[in-house]
């Protein structure tokens, strides 16, 4: 049953996309008390590193990306990544599964500004000092890494170019 609204608010009957939906696995904070390298990998499912203090780099997809504070790395599952980092770093790691994509990208995206910071924020304030948190805390995670997920690659709106 359609209300009476004009005819240009009533939503097209065009099909509308399944939801993204992601399925957290593992997240984590993580401090370096002396410089670390790790080898470079890749693993099935999606990984979203934030650097938090410090300085590091990531090298994914045969890219070289900087880390400062704010900074955020989404990495699609099968990229081959390794990070570096400085003695005093800290970052957030998520690792994930998404549901509702079309195929998986097949590069890594970096990601500042105010928009990825303020996403940051929130999941560094979400996480509690140890351990996952409840139910409640899970989902509003998973949430927000899909949040990530479109802001970075956008897939449903093949009109726009990658950022």
């Amino acid at each position: 049953m359609e209300a009476n609204l004009p005819k240009s608010t009533i939503p097209s009957r065009s099909p509308v996309p399944k939801p993204l939906r992601c399925e957290p696995l593992l997240y984590q904070r993580g401090a370096v008390g002396k410089p670390y390298a790790s080898t470079r990998h890749s693993h099935p499912f999606w990984q979203i590193e934030i650097a938090t203090a410090g300085f590091f780099a990531a090298e994914a997809g045969g890219k070289l990306f900087p880390f400062r504070p704010g900074g955020l790395l989404a990495i699609p599952p099968r990229v081959p990544h390794r990070f570096e980092y400085e003695a005093g770093a800290a970052y957030l790691t998520f690792k994930f599964r998404v549901h509702g994509l079309r195929g998986d990208p097949e590069t890594a995206r970096f990601g500042e500004g105010d928009l990825v910071r303020t996403l940051g924020n929130a999941l560094e304030r979400l996480l509690p000092p140890a351990g996952e948190g409840d139910a409640h805390v899970r989902e509003m995670v998973a949430h927000l890494l899909a949040t990530i997920v479109l802001t970075q690659y956008r897939p449903h709106d093949a009109r726009r170019e990658p950022p």
